[in-house]
């Protein structure tokens, strides 16, 4: 061989080793910064699993280190870090609940398949099942379960926000009442509660509050009582003794409520911050519509008699979008955000008023996104996708999307680092550092206890499932019920079977 073939041998040896070399470390990077965008390409579930680990979320919350070194309960890294898997299976759930979607752009013909095919577009909607970030899925969901849980606390569950939550809730009693979620009797029935409003446009009693019972011409309650009866006969099964323990009139209360109160605070605490503080000249006529006193409700409950058994009761609460501009006219953007960091202390702070006797797990759930332009989205993304890390853009329309996490990192500080927060619970009653690390499921421990439960990712990576699409009907900011409003329900779930709520 001549030396210039050697030498041409040579460099090109060295060009292949460096290429190689780039794409190793290309690869490294890939995986270390964005796995869940390599799970979508490449299918993994085919191979040995690698540990997961976020640095993303990660530096968001410093309570993911002590879940990384050995909680008990590792559910804020899971959902905070999943992903959508498709499931066809699924695709026909809004499709039972007629009643609730019939009337948005969810049930417009699928753009995904042949015109005239009969496809909804509620269906491309629902084939998708949120995965936990090391790829399984979520717990179970039992009807069964949830309505017993519910039945162990005094009043159950309690959800408290706006039209959002109010999503939530209708996809919740649509789940209860599977398989049959449209035919009658249904599981729980659905009662209202009202209340007048000072909103100048209200032509009556506004609705409160709703309430989900168990119905006892259904086969779930007649099932349930007849347990519950034998077990306090001393005829039943095992299983069913903290069932017997249960007070028997309490199957006939709400074991869901869901309170509209779409600023959390009352119109006392915000005249207090908004007029009198920051002076703007409000009439609370126009501005106001419906503040449930939901605080009044929960320690309402502390004139019950408790029981042998008794569990926490389960709240669930939000607010964010109606904290903008223009729902407090004349205020300015910064008097605006000034406003909602005050008024949310003092709700947090006005915990201390609540009855010592109450025994309360308050999570405070994160807004969900609005994104720009979901109708022009087709499919669920990555939460490294640019539609999910900045879902609004520079947005500053209604509602002020884009001051979000803005809120969220409020709602955080407040609900998640609290004086009643876990984590204050936790660390002053905790001495050693290491067994901090290894917090378990009785660190909730008892009384009022508050934590912020974080499904931003679930919902900012879905902006094709919000009710606007094919710009049939302009809302970004709502979802269809069978996609996340639904996949929420279900993550409380899962939040309250692994964290042993």
């Amino acid at each position: 061989m001549s030396l210039g073939s050697r030498r041409l041998s040579s460099h090109l040896i060295q060009l292949i080793t460096l290429i190689t070399f780039i794409w190793v470390l290309l690869l490294a990077s890939l995986w270390t910064f964005h796995a869940d965008t390599v799970r979508a390409v490449i299918p993994l579930d085919k191979f040995t699993a690698w540990p997961s680990y976020d640095p993303v979320d990660s530096a968001k919350d410093d309570r993911i280190q002590l879940l990384q070194v050995g909680d008990a309960s590792p559910t804020r890294l899971a959902l905070s870090s999943g992903r959508w898997q498709s499931n066809p299976a699924h695709q026909n759930l809004s499709l039972q609940w007629t009643d609730a979607s019939s009337r948005y752009n969810c049930w417009s013909e699928s753009e995904l398949h042949p015109k005239g095919s009969g496809v909804r577009r509620s269906q491309d909607i629902d084939a998708w099942d949120w995965m936990k970030g090391d790829g399984e899925p979520l717990e179970d969901w039992s009807v069964e379960r949830f309505v017993i849980r519910g039945l162990q606390s005094r009043f159950g569950y309690f959800m408290v926000g706006d039209s959002l939550t109010d999503g939530i809730f209708v996809a919740l009693h649509r789940m209860l009442c599977e398989p049959n979620p449209t035919s009658h009797p249904l599981a729980l029935e659905r009662t209202y509660g009202h209340g007048p409003v000072r909103w100048k446009h209200a032509t009556g009693p506004e609705v409160y509050y709703n309430n989900l019972t168990l119905n006892m011409a259904h086969s779930l309650g007649k099932a349930l009582l007849e347990r519950h009866d034998s077990a306090v006969d001393g005829k039943g099964e095992k299983e069913d003794e903290l069932l017997g323990k249960i007070p028997r009139q309490r199957f006939f209360e709400p074991i869901v409520r869901f309170v509209r109160n779409s600023n959390l605070a009352s119109e006392e605490e915000m005249e207090e911050i908004l007029i009198e503080g920051l002076g703007i000249p409000l009439d609370w006529t126009i501005q106001l519509r419906t503040l449930a006193p939901w605080r009044e409700y929960l320690a309402s409950y502390a004139d019950y008699d408790g029981w042998d058994g008794e569990k926490a009761g389960i709240v669930l609460i939000n607010t964010g979008p109606h904290w903008e501009p223009d729902r407090f006219k004349p205020s300015t953007e910064a008097q605006m955000q000034l406003a909602y960091n005050l008024t949310m202390q003092k709700v947090y702070e006005s915990l201390s008023a609540l009855p010592s006797t109450l025994d309360l797990r308050i999570l405070y759930r994160s807004t969900l996104p609005g994104h720009k332009d979901c109708e022009k989205k087709l499919y669920p993304v990555t939460k490294y996708d640019d539609a999910a890390v900045h879902p609004t853009g520079p947005f500053t329309g209604p509602y002020h999307w884009h001051w979000f996490p803005q809120y969220n990192d409020v709602a955080r500080e407040l609900w998640g680092r609290g004086r009643w927060s876990v984590r204050s619970k936790s660390r002053s009653t905790i001495e050693d550092k290491w067994e901090r690390r290894h917090l378990s499921q009785d660190s909730w421990g008892s009384g009022i206890v508050t934590d912020y439960w974080d499904v931003w990712n679930l919902a900012a990576t879905r902006p094709d499932a919000h009710v606007a699409w094919a710009n049939r009907f302009m809302d970004c900011l709502h979802w269809c019920s069978g996609g996340v409003y639904a996949w929420v329900a279900r993550a409380w779930w899962h939040t309250i079977v692994q964290e042993g709520l």
